[in-house]
C-alpha cells in the first residue's frame, strides 16, 4: 500500500513495482498496480480538479529543462554543452537497462535495491540533494547484510567507507562547488563498484562455460 501509494504521488517510485515481479509474486504486483491507480485517480474526484489540468500542469514542469548537479543529465550537459542532452539520455536508457538485467539476474539484495534506488537520484534530471536521503534505504539493507555474515571480506569494508563518504562529504563541502565531490561521487562509486562486480561474474561464468 505504501509503495503504491508513493507511486501514485510521485509515479517514479512505481519502478519499484518490478520487486514484485522479479520475486514472481504476479498476484501481488496486480494488486499493487490496482492499489496505484486507485490512489492515483481517486482525488481528483474530491479536489474538483480535472485530470487534463494535471497532466497539462505535469508537461509543464517536463518542458522546464532545469537540471541538477546531482543528476547524471545535468552533469553530461554541464560536461558536454548542448550535446551532453543527447549523451545523457543515451546513458540513462543504457543504466535502466542495465538495472532491469541485474534485477532478474541476480536475487533481491541491497544491492539490488541500490540500484533501484539511483533511479530515484542520479537518473532524475531535477536530482538534488534532498532526494540522496533514499541512499538511506540500501544503507539499512546492507548493515543488515553484515549481521548475517560470519566474515566480513575486503569489499564490506569498501562498500562501509563509500556509504560513509556519501553522508559525511556533503556537509563538510560547499554545495554548489563541491556536491559532485561529496554525495555525488561516493555514491555514483558503490553504484559502478556492484555493476563491476555483476561484470566479473559474467566474465568469470563465460572463461568456466
Amino acid at each position: 500500500m505504501l509503495i503504491a501509494l508513493a507511486a501514485s504521488f510521485k509515479l517514479y517510485p512505481a519502478i519499484f513495482g518490478l520487486l514484485w515481479i522479479v520475486d514472481k509474486k504476479y498476484k501481488e504486483a496486480i494488486r499493487l498496480i490496482i492499489y496505484g491507480l486507485t490512489t492515483f485517480f481517486v482525488p481528483f474526484i474530491f479536489l474538483g480538479e480535472s485530470i487534463g489540468d494535471y497532466f497539462f500542469t505535469f508537461s509543464l514542469y517536463l518542458g522546464k529543462n532545469v537540471y541538477s548537479k546531482t543528476s547524471l543529465l545535468g552533469n553530461c550537459i554541464m560536461l558536454f554543452g548542448e550535446q551532453g542532452r543527447y549523451i545523457g539520455f543515451v546513458l540513462i536508457i543504457c543504466w535502466l537497462l542495465w538495472i532491469i538485467y541485474y534485477l532478474f539476474s541476480e536475487s533481491i539484495t541491497w544491492k539490488t535495491i541500490a540500484l533501484l534506488m539511483s533511479t530515484q537520484t542520479i537518473l532524475l534530471a531535477e536530482s538534488y540533494i534532498y532526494t540522496f536521503v533514499f541512499i538511506s534505504i540500501p544503507l539499512c539493507f546492507f548493515l543488515n547484510s553484515l549481521l548475517k555474515k560470519k566474515r566480513y571480506f575486503i569489499k564490506d569494508y569498501i562498500y562501509a567507507v563509500l556509504f560513509a563518504l556519501t553522508f559525511t562529504c556533503p556537509p563538510l563541502l560547499n554545495v554548489m562547488s563541491g556536491v559532485m565531490v561529496g554525495l555525488y561521487v561516493s555514491w555514483l562509486a558503490i553504484l559502478l563498484l556492484i555493476s563491476l562486480e555483476k561484470v566479473f561474474k559474467i566474465v568469470h561464468t563465460k572463461i568456466n562455460l
